[in-house]
């Protein structure tokens, strides 16, 4: 379960790629086929269009080459992830290595040739391409595999420096830094939600979370801004959409390490007290492995090496079958996935073994020693403190007998804390007479709709 916290909403609905929106929804200009040419043909080729061999991104941008030409750029800088479409096509950016204005575009890829190309950041290539103005979107359509090449590698050209209020839609520079990697610094979140999950920045400019597939950013979420709404910057490239004859231009930042002074190094601690947004990718650097896997093998516990309060969650593992994970107590890992609110319960969903890094060993916590009655029920005063914590319970008495589930109380037959057998399977789990006294039970503290102590071994209970 998650403490209650204020953090900026930042779901964004991605009108273009969708088919709602313009940014390179078809590609250039499309005549119906599916073949990706742009001549008005089916043929594939483009012998209608004019040729222009050795010009520049800023001769397109700057309105020097004529529409439809065939444009060859060489040595330009892959700037962003390629996005896939629903149909299967695609497209990126690409910007000169000088930068500046009028240095980026869009490079848009119908199906057949976009589940062949693999480009990432900071390829250096030579493409060429159909010119098209797509709705008011300067964009180049690839026809063919064979017109883009790899070249090499380059850090991408530094992004732009601007003032937000230059690029949003009647910026005196929106025009010239159209598809450029730009920077903004210093802004504050201006209105939370400005339609379609977006938020709105100093100046009036909008960020999208276009670049962030459905549950692996911002969309849908939150991202936590310092100081309740202030960024120190923010990185992205400025996307042009049109909708409805609306122009808008948009931030687009490519991942989370675009922004900055927003806190995207998350830890337990973090996440238990209400500091991580959900659905959003990130890793959970060096947690201890304080359990075995469940008995039907869907989660196990972490925690963070220095123990106490808030420091441990239930980590849920949604493939367990195809994606086998293979964990012992003590290992060290590094665990790729996001945190979510499942019932009330909080867990850091992985996808499976493959999101599992083991990079050591370490000695487990030692389990924190706490009152049964204090973690009981979801109004006990430590119980939310102590959700996925390894902790023990001394002298306390079996109140109810062991029932159908597995699950027995401790101390108060209505209300006292419910141990369960959830690393036990085929009836092997505890099996107290009622009025049994124990020592000591260890095991992490889970919320499943009342909290409930899990010991994972018999070794857990002592007499």
């Amino acid at each position: 379960m998650e403490k209650k916290i204020t953090i900026i909403s930042l779901a964004v609905v991605i009108m273009t790629a969708l088919g709602t929106g313009s940014i390179c929804s078809c590609g250039a200009t499309d005549n119906g086929g599916s073949d990706g040419d742009t001549d008005g043909d089916t043929d594939g080729d483009t012998d209608s269009d004019t040729d222009s061999d050795g010009d520049s991104i800023y001769d397109v941008q700057q309105g020097n080459v004529e529409e439809g030409t065939v444009v060859s750029f060489s040595n330009v800088i892959v700037t962003s992830p390629t996005y896939t479409k629903t149909d299967g096509g695609g497209y990126f950016f690409v910007e000169e290595p000088a930068g500046g204005e009028y240095s980026g575009i869009v490079v848009f890829m119908y199906s057949d040739v976009a589940v062949e190309t693999d480009v990432s950041v900071g390829d250096v290539i030579n493409v060429s391409g159909a010119y098209t103005e797509y709705f008011g979107l300067s964009e180049i359509t690839l026809a063919s595999l064979n017109d883009i090449e790899i070249t090499g590698t380059a850090d991408p050209p530094a992004p732009e420096v601007v003032n937000p209020s230059d690029v949003k839609a009647g910026g005196s520079l929106a025009e010239a830094y159209e598809s450029v990697l730009i920077e903004v610094e210093d802004v504050v979140i201006t209105n939370e939600d400005i339609g379609h999950g977006q938020f709105e920045i100093t100046g009036g400019l909008p960020v999208d979370d276009y670049f962030f597939t459905s549950g692996g950013g911002p969309s849908g979420s939150n991202i936590v801004a310092v100081d309740g709404g202030t960024f120190d910057a923010i990185v992205g490239i400025l996307l042009f959409t049109s909708f409805e004859e609306v122009d808008e231009f948009k931030l687009g930042p490519r991942d989370l390490d675009d922004y900055f002074g927003g806190d995207t190094d998350w830890d337990i601690y973090d996440i238990q007290q209400g500091s991580v947004p959900s659905s959003v990718d990130f890793d959970l650097m060096d947690v201890i492995v304080t359990s075995p896997l469940t008995w039907n093998e869907e989660g196990f516990f972490v925690q963070e090496s220095a123990g106490g309060e808030y420091s441990g969650i239930y980590v849920h593992i949604w493939n367990p079958t195809t994606d086998e994970v293979t964990v012992s107590v003590g290992d060290v890992v590094t665990l790729t996935g996001s945190y979510y609110e499942f019932f009330d319960c909080s867990q850091f969903q992985i996808e499976g073994g493959s999101a599992v890094n083991v990079t050591g060993t370490a000695s487990v916590p030692a389990p924190e020693v706490v009152a049964a009655a204090d973690v009981a029920q979801t109004t006990s005063s430590l119980a939310e403190n102590y959700e996925g914590v390894l902790i023990q319970v001394q002298n306390v008495t079996t109140a109810t007998a062991v029932d159908g589930f597995g699950q027995f109380l401790l101390d108060d037959s209505v209300n006292g804390l419910m141990v369960d057998d959830e690393f036990f399977s085929g009836g092997t789990g505890p099996d107290p007479i009622l009025g049994h006294n124990y020592t000591s039970i260890t095991g992490p503290l889970h919320y499943d709709y009342d909290f409930k102590l899990l010991p994972r071994t018999l070794a857990d209970l002592v007499d």
